[in-house]
């Protein structure tokens, strides 16, 4: 008993330095679960009036508090609570970290309280239906609404890709395993989406394309995050745990601030494009309708031909005149081979022969065709 005696000591007090890593790393993700619900709260208030502003301002500051508790929280609290000289606890707290990045937003979309509560609102209409339907509370109007898929929000889709990438960047040379468990989270999180947007959830807002925007300029700045969170660990590790200190002497470094300054002026001045304006969402209807996927005359079967014909001349006009009002416009429109039926319209438009020739041949056929005054879209009531 000599012997073992102090080998069982150390595998109980392993264990309880494994405890009490799961319990940090916990604090940082309810605070991350706050963070969420803060963050709703308070741009919901700004009453912004289009839904892509709304995902974009979400994202951006989702994104940004989160990434902040989830990289400085964990050194906060274990310089404060910690009180072992190894880093051994910080590395099981990043770890669980990263697990819990990866599993809890595929958990919650497949485990959704809401949506087994919709559930249970369809089950209890079905038995007033197949027992007693004339007593049923609930009108034509709250049954679809119980029965309807739940909604897919993009951006919460979005603000879990952006705060995998920041995450996994600042921490990858501290935990090589925590990519794995990223790219883990990113699959599973993909097939989970696929799966609720074809199968379960209903049709999603339509976006336009500044989320993706937004999050492709993001990328550039994950070299200098990763540089920082190499600097902060060889930092606690070796010069200070405090963390303040870190920032202090981040900046007395001339070489590294020089360098950060010059890389961020080169950035924003020589290699940021500036938004091309008017963007689509600023545009007329006009402008924009050859870009939806759909509206009421198309699905109209009585307005549809029309709607069509209609539809064909604003492109072949667009095209001709060359005006050029929205970004990308005459590039999407002078594809070889344009497939509208993807979405949403009923007309397919192949381009076989030469360019000049078919634009010709359709104005003329287009100009053959007189449209009654009851046919043209009601721009100002759309």
């Amino acid at each position: 008993m000599a012997y073992v005696y102090p080998f069982k000591k150390e595998a109980n007090l392993d264990i309880y330095n494994r405890i009490r890593a799961l319990l940090m790393s916990l604090i940082v993700v309810v605070v991350n679960s706050i963070i969420r619900l803060v963050v709703i709260y308070f741009t919901r208030l700004q009453k912004l009036d289009s839904q892509v502003k709304y995902n974009s301002a979400f994202i951006n500051r989702f994104v940004t508090l989160l990434f902040f508790n989830s990289a400085f929280m964990p050194y906060l609290v274990h310089g404060r609570w910690d009180e072992s000289n190894s880093s051994s606890l910080l590395l099981q707290d990043i770890h669980f970290i990263f697990l819990a990045n990866a599993v809890t937003e595929p958990i919650t979309k497949v485990f959704n309280v809401f949506w087994f509560y919709r559930l249970y609102k369809q089950h209890k209409i079905k038995k007033y239906k197949k027992y007693d339907p004339r007593n049923c509370p609930f009108t034509q109007h709250e049954a679809n609404q119980w029965f309807e898929g739940p909604t897919f929000s993009l951006a919460n889709s979005y603000a879990f890709i952006g705060r995998t990438l920041v995450l996994t960047t600042w921490y990858a040379s501290v935990a090589p395993l925590g990519i794995i468990f990223s790219i883990f989270g990113l699959i599973v999180n993909y097939y989970v989406d696929r799966y609720f947007l074809l199968k379960i959830s209903s049709c999603p807002e339509t976006q336009d394309e500044e989320i993706c925007k937004t999050m492709i300029n993001s990328l550039e700045f994950l070299p200098v995050i990763y540089l920082c969170g190499v600097i902060e660990f060889q930092a606690r590790l070796k010069v200070s745990e405090n963390l303040l200190y870190f920032f202090t002497q981040f900046f007395n470094y001339g070489i590294t601030s020089a360098g950060i300054f010059l890389c961020a002026t080169g950035y924003l001045v020589l290699f940021k494009r500036e938004m091309p304006k008017p963007a689509l969402s600023e545009a007329s209807y006009e402008e924009a309708k050859i870009f939806f996927r759909t509206d009421y005359d198309l699905v109209n079967p009585i307005t549809q031909q029309k709607a069509n014909q209609e539809w064909m001349h604003s492109i072949n006009k667009k095209r001709v005149n060359n005006l050029g009002n929205i970004p990308n416009t005459n590039m999407m429109l002078r594809n070889t081979t344009r497939q509208t039926l993807g979405f949403g319209r009923s007309t397919f438009i192949q381009r076989n022969e030469s360019t000049k020739s078919f634009e010709k041949r359709q104005i003329i056929e287009l100009e053959n065709i007189n449209l009654s005054p009851q046919s043209t879209p009601k721009n100002n009531q759309k």
